[in-house]
């Protein structure tokens, strides 16, 4: 295949597995938000363990061998530490980045999925039910949140899977989702722009607190900060 980016931000265009299969729908529904992820430390320890081995010289070239030869899920981008963008998807491609097991629980009343372990979600987004209320109500149309959403895959920090974001990796960020944003009328603020967590909270909580991605990397005033930096 020889897509091209959608974005300018993107420097290169690499196949994702299941982009390259056939097996990924056509986007029938416009995208009305973005997610943001972290590849978490899988990623790392395959640098690590074999990085070096494969011709890898950054755990972004991992990340995007993972995507693009072993596993057919994946974000549409991923972005590295030092700034580097690829994509993996075209945008009017679904990519299967946000999971629906346990999704269903989100049209319950709030009082019966939020357990206390997911207390951090209610403090995040007091007055809303669910994420099904996020984007404007839209975020997970067609019980899908996959279907109305662009997926941004956040490389971490050699130092540590959970460790704060570079400015350089912010910077791209930043440039990428006021890129997105604009080309998809999509408002560029915090229900708009949100994390895996945000999404489905059920299946990214661990120990009373988000994880994809962490505290210590994600917050709206980080992202709020960026966006206001890049679009200067």
């Amino acid at each position: 295949m020889t897509d091209k980016p959608d974005s300018p931000v993107a420097g290169s265009f690499v196949s994702g597995l299941g982009y390259r299969k056939g097996i990924l729908d056509k986007r029938k529904l416009t995208p009305v938000a973005v997610v943001v992820h972290t590849t978490g430390g899988g990623i790392l320890a395959r640098f690590d363990r074999e990085g070096a081995k494969k011709g890898d010289a950054s755990p972004l070239e991992t990340a995007v061998r993972v995507y693009s030869k072993i596993m057919t899920s994946s974000g549409h981008y991923v972005i590295g530490q030092r700034g580097e963008c690829v994509q993996m998807v075209p945008e009017m491609t679904v990519a299967q980045h946000v999971g629906s097991a346990k999704s269903r629980a989100y049209y319950l009343p709030r009082e019966k999925w939020l357990s206390p372990e997911l207390a951090w979600w209610s403090s995040r987004w007091p007055g809303m039910n669910s994420p099904l209320d996020l984007a404007g109500g839209n975020l997970w149309r067609n019980g899908s949140c996959n279907q109305s959403t662009i997926g941004i895959e956040v490389v971490p920090p050699l130092t540590g899977a959970r460790e704060p974001w570079s400015v350089e990796c912010w910077d791209t960020l930043a440039r990428l989702a006021l890129d997105i944003c604009a080309r998809h009328s999509i408002q560029a603020d915090a229900e708009h722009v949100v994390t895996h967590s945000d999404a489905h909270p059920i299946s990214r909580t661990a120990q009373g607190s988000a994880w994809d991605p962490s505290i210590n990397q994600w917050g709206w005033e980080l992202m709020r900060r960026a966006l206001s930096g890049s679009s200067r």
